[in-house]
């Protein structure tokens, strides 16, 4: 991540949020008669709010875009970031909200403030020359290469349908050990 601008910068683990979190302070002046460059990111997103996820949960927008937050559920929603004041206060089921994202580049956790323990996110503020992680993400993966006709699927076992080597493990016990210790179990019964 670049930074671009002068100003502190609070940051977490969206994993272990209470108890990893620090900020970055970034010092200095924009080289003069530099024009800001535009991100290459969308100018608008969509998030939809569904009990209780947000959809989807990682979003990303350029610097200063449009957040457009439909709610898809059945109870009130909000997205509230939780490091800098953007809220975009209750929303009625069915209802759409907006708000501006922020223009300092970064990753923004936000909740919604009536679900803050199930509904959280993340909103990604791109800069100029910066990669859109999340669309990549959300792209289909790569079809599986197809196999050839021999069976052979490429490995021990390949090809084989897990109902067959179930059947097989089935079949050598039974054969096997399994057969001759209930055969001797019936034996001394009688």
């Amino acid at each position: 991540m670049t930074l671009n601008q002068a100003g502190t910068f609070k940051f977490h683990c969206e994993i272990h949020p209470a108890a990893m979190k620090g900020a970055v302070t970034v010092s200095g002046q924009a080289a003069a008669g530099t024009p800001a460059q535009a991100s290459a990111g969308p100018r608008e997103v969509d998030v939809g709010a569904v009990d209780f996820a947000f959809q989807p949960k990682d979003a990303s927008v350029a610097a200063g875009g449009k957040v457009t937050v439909t709610n898809r559920g059945q109870a009130p929603h909000t997205i509230t970031l939780d490091d800098v004041q953007l809220d975009t206060g209750n929303i009625a089921p069915g209802a759409t909200a907006e708000l501006t994202a922020p223009d300092a580049p970064g990753s923004y956790s936000y909740r919604c403030a009536v679900h803050p323990a199930r509904m959280r996110g993340v909103l990604v503020v791109l800069g100029r020359d910066t990669d859109d992680l999340n669309a990549q993400a959300a792209a289909p993966p790569p079809a599986p290469a197809a196999q050839s006709g021999d069976g052979g699927g490429g490995g021990p076992g390949g090809g084989a349908t897990a109902f067959v080597l179930a059947t097989a493990v089935v079949a050598a016990f039974l054969g096997g050990i399994g057969v001759s210790a209930f055969a001797l179990r019936r034996r001394t019964a009688t």
